[in-house]
Formats: C-alpha cells, structure tokens, sequence
C-alpha cells in the first residue's frame, strides 16, 4: 500500500503539541515524520526528507515561508485565524494590559484589527525580519504580554516578558481534537495533488495553501 509521506516542522513549545496530535492518528495510508527547527537551519533536513518520497509539508509562520520557497511541493500553514487571537489577547488581559502580537514579515490580518478596534482593545503588531530584530523590539518596558508562535515566545523569556503560544490556543486544535483538523486538510490536499497532472500542478496547490492563510505569518 502506498503511503501520504508527511512532514511536520515543529519549534520548542509547538514540537509537544504536534506530536501529541500526530499520536492520535491511526491511519495505514499516513506516515507522518516530525523535524525540529528553526527558518533556514531545518533546510537540509527537509531536503533530505523530499528526496526519501516526503510529498507534503506542514509548517508554521517562519519556517512555512522559508521552506515554500526552498522547495516545489505542496506546503501547508498551520491555520491561524482571528478567533485564536481574540482568545489569546482575552486570556492576556489577565496577566497584564500592554500586549504585544508578534508576527514574521507579515502584518496581523485586517479583520483581526477591526474585531480589536471594535472591541476597544489596545494591541501592538510587532512585525520582525530575524531574531535580533525580534530581540531588540521585545523590552519589559513596553510590553506585559506577547502573544506568538514558538519563537516569540521563546525570545519574550529570554527578555524576561511574560508569553502565550498562539498554537496552543487554536481553535483548530481545540474544536477539531487536532487529529481530525490536521488529518481532514492532508487528505483533501492530497486527493488534490494525486488529480494533478504536473509538477505545475503541485505548485499551483502549495501556491493556493499559501493564499489560505486568514492572518499574518507566526513562528
């Protein structure tokens, strides 16, 4: 029997989470591998995964971006949306009232911001290119909270600045016990993939994975 070949790229805090989905999934036409790592350091690896059949990638924020363009197979974000934000900034006001929204390149997306204007709430965007900048715009002196992917959240501990992991509040996860959420887009992905025709096909496909995303890169 031949199998989806799967590739999940994890970081630090989402790499538990992932795993803990990926252990739920019983499936014979699924083999799922992991790699952790962080944009242009977990490249060689995803290389040589490709090269052993790996057909499909799912990755988060930074590393999804990264790897898209590195490679020509289809490669799937971890879906975030403005739902999981709302969350996350109402459970942040608890802990402080200056809150931080990091994202990679991109900012948050329009709905996003009018739900917060709407709601009366202060949040700021921080929008990074690497980790120094990162680091040199997360002080405790301007933020009580950052709200991120696995690397914010790692960068907001070194400064000292206490953090949520968007990942662990998605809706996605939650509602859809993560196995059901990850499993029901590799395989209407998949079924999309094997009715193409060409390589063009496939590119066309990661093209509109990418166009999917409801809100700014995250990692």
């Amino acid at each position: 029997m031949n199998k989806y070949k799967i590739c999940c790229v994890t970081y630090l805090s989402l790499d538990d989470l992932v795993r803990d989905t990926v252990s739920q999934i019983e499936d014979p036409e699924l083999e799922i591998e992991l790699v952790s790592g962080l944009r242009e350091r977990v490249l060689p690896e995803i290389e040589k995964k490709i090269a052993l059949g790996t057909e499909i990638i799912l990755a988060g924020g930074a590393n999804a971006k990264i790897i898209k363009d590195f490679c020509n197979i289809p490669v799937l974000d971890y879906q975030i949306n403005s739902v999981d934000y709302l969350l996350a900034v109402s459970n942040s006001q608890k802990i402080g009232k200056r809150i931080a929204i990091v994202t990679y390149r991109e900012p948050i997306s329009q709905e996003l911001i009018r739900y917060l204007n709407a709601a009366q709430i202060m949040v700021e965007n921080i929008i990074y290119e690497d980790t120094w900048d990162l680091m040199n715009q997360l002080t405790p002196e301007r933020f009580d909270v950052v709200i991120g992917g696995a690397h914010a959240v790692e960068m907001a501990e070194k400064t000292g600045i206490k953090s949520m992991s968007i990942f662990e509040l998605q809706s996605g996860w939650n509602h859809f016990n993560g196995c059901q959420w990850m499993y029901s887009g590799f395989q209407r992905k998949y079924k999309e993939i094997s009715s193409g025709e060409s390589e063009g096909d496939k590119r066309r496909i990661s093209s509109d994975c990418a166009a999917g995303r409801a809100s700014g890169g995250v990692c």
